[in-house]
């Protein structure tokens, strides 16, 4: 639950061509950082209680389940197998 840092220099070519299930643009507080001089900004001056906050929520509304994702899936596909 710490801060995100979304930086791809490429996202809005890998967007166009590839098309994403979901704008981070959308869901992260500070969109995707493009250059490196942004995401010094950003961790030079963000408010880091409050990021961790937003983050907090992000992670409530997009992972099903906390942890142990590697077993999970292991589990998973010994049971199909």
């Amino acid at each position: 639950e710490r801060p995100i840092i979304s930086f791809a220099y490429d996202y809005s070519d890998y967007a166009k061509d590839r098309g994403l299930y979901i704008k981070l643009e959308d869901i992260l507080p500070n969109s995707v950082f493009k250059t490196q001089e942004e995401v010094i900004d950003y961790i030079l001056n963000m408010n880091y209680k409050n990021e961790c906050e937003i983050s907090k929520k992000i992670k409530e509304k997009y992972m099903a389940c906390e942890g142990n994702g590697t077993k999970i899936c292991i589990d998973y596909l010994k049971k199909v197998k």
